[in-house]
């Protein structure tokens, strides 16, 4: 893949599931070699699946023993917290059906247990959970009253005017849950009604016990949402492997037609696109040509794929915390536009700063927390603006390639004329 690194060739020909690999190129990696290949899928977080494709292919013989032991205990590892995962979901699931509120599981577990071969190849770090918004209130409650408490003693009590999910819930020895009432953020281009999620909602197993998961067309489109819109593609590979596995496992099941109305209503077009193009692309994704085809829209500017290519590719840590109003604030050339845009991120209204800081909108003491707001958004965001003053390279090809797709994206499939593409590799 000519976007890629030599060493990320080779992962993406290891991670492609019927693609054979050059013995001749694996045989001749030297001790330092396997190392850096180790490094980048944990950075990738498909160290398991790596390890997994190796042995499916019979190339795990070539890799040096201490290397193999490090592939082997992170198969191992990612197994053992998986099962654990599961045992966490099903009482969940037990204190739900007891109050009878219906709960859809998205993402990681969701495709740990239907999708990848085996519970231990997909990586995740917490549990992701769709309930109806007239039951966030009794949710949280729920949680509250379980040991977890929600994460900076935030407690809100309803969906706000943005966002898709309430703040993570934390409780010792858990993962992290998150509560959504929707799977696309509100007040956004590409916002959804989630009812029709549940109308097509199907049965997962979860350890023997039944739940709930998005239908085979809605998990491949909510994982596109999710790695375009949301994350423009910063998230690493396992998206792409999340794309490829679901479409190797449903096959000719798949109702592309659906896919391809549903991404053309909801207005995901564009991403929906890139997603699936960037699997075939990177993973040989079986992705029919009518698909990209009906998908593909007129106005892709030159270099769009190469620079969603090298976000996968960026560092995570690079990445991490980057928010949009961020990258909006450091790309803002007048310092006006910079002004408004930091007034908003700290002066919310009266009912957001309530959700956010758990307190009374009506009460006088609300006011209190603005200075709190404010050392709370230039707490979050300093580390990152230093490497901006710094004139770090890398920081800001990242962010000129997240302000490109979010723009690009943003224009939804009535969107408007050419955009034109300058960014850094």
């Amino acid at each position: 893949m000519r976007y890629a690194t030599q060493m990320e060739n080779l992962l993406l020909d290891i991670l492609r599931k019927n693609q054979q690999v050059d013995r001749v190129a694996v045989e001749s990696l030297l001790p330092g070699e396997w190392e850096e290949l180790y490094v980048l899928a944990s950075e990738q977080r498909v160290a398991p699946l790596v390890w997994h494709r190796l042995k499916q292919k019979q190339l795990d013989y070539p890799v040096p023993r201490d290397m193999a032991a490090l592939f082997q205990a992170a198969l191992r590892q990612n197994t053992l917290r998986n099962l654990g995962l599961n045992a966490q979901v099903c009482h969940l699931i037990s204190v739900l059906d007891a109050r009878n509120i219906p709960v859809i599981f998205l993402k990681g577990i969701a495709l740990a247990n239907a999708v990848y071969e085996s519970i231990g190849l997909r990586e995740m770090n917490d549990l992701d959970l769709l309930v109806s918004p007239g039951h966030l209130r009794v949710v949280a409650e729920m949680l509250k009253d379980m040991g977890y408490r929600p994460m900076n003693d935030i407690c809100p009590e309803a969906s706000g005017p943005e966002g898709h999910h309430l703040p993570g819930f934390l409780r010792q020895g858990c993962a992290k849950i998150e509560v959504h009432w929707n799977i696309a953020n509100a007040g956004k281009p590409y916002s959804i009604d989630p009812d029709p999620l549940w109308q097509r909602a199907v049965p997962l197993d979860i350890g023997g016990v039944r739940a709930l998961s998005l239908s085979r067309e809605d998990l491949l489109l909510h994982l596109c949402l999710h790695a375009s819109y949301l994350h423009q593609f910063y998230f690493g590979l396992r998206p792409s492997c999340d794309i490829a596995e679901v479409i190797d496992r449903f096959g000719e099941k798949m109702d592309w037609d659906a896919i391809i109305d549903r991404a053309r209503s909801w207005r995901w077009g564009r991403g929906v696109y890139l997603s699936l193009y960037l699997a075939r692309e990177l993973l040989d994704a079986a992705v029919p040509e009518k698909v990209l085809g009906a998908l593909r829209p007129a106005d892709l500017p030159d270099g769009l794929i190469e620079s969603s290519c090298r976000q996968i590719f960026t560092e995570r840590r690079l990445a991490s915390g980057v928010t949009q109003p961020f990258a909006d604030f450091v790309t803002s050339r007048s310092l006006t536009d910079k002004m408004k845009i930091l007034w908003r991120r700290i002066f919310l209204t009266r009912d957001d700063l309530a959700l956010k800081y758990s307190v009374p909108s009506d009460s006088l003491k609300i006011y209190a927390f603005y200075p709190r707001r404010l050392f709370d958004v230039m707490g979050r965001h300093k580390h990152n603006y230093k490497k901006i003053l710094d004139d770090d390279p890398d920081m800001k090809s990242f962010i000129q390639r997240k302000q490109i797709l979010v723009e690009w994206m943003e224009q939804g499939d009535a969107g408007g004329g050419s955009l034109k593409l300058k960014v850094e590799s």
